[in-house]
């Protein structure tokens, strides 16, 4: 994985450590990124930002919507 910006392999390297800053507000729970709080504050308000285009499920964060991704495709990677 490449950079471009050292502020972004920074934050990056973060994401490795122990440190968690990013407090929820409404749970004892912290994360290492502002994303993955933001994908869990949207868990506490029941609110999954993320839709496919295909069947229109919804979920609350990007990995799992790639993931379910692959369920509209044949194995050769095109939509069925």
């Amino acid at each position: 994985m490449a950079f471009t910006f050292f502020k972004e392999l920074a934050r990056h390297m973060a994401t490795h450590g122990t440190e968690r800053r990013f407090a929820c507000p409404r749970c004892p729970v912290t994360y290492r990124s502002r994303s993955a709080l933001k994908v869990h504050i949207d868990k506490h308000d029941n609110n999954p930002t993320q839709q496919c285009e295909v069947c229109h499920a919804r979920f609350y964060s990007p990995s799992v919507l790639i993931k379910h991704r692959r369920v509209h495709t044949d194995n050769d990677g095109s939509f069925m």
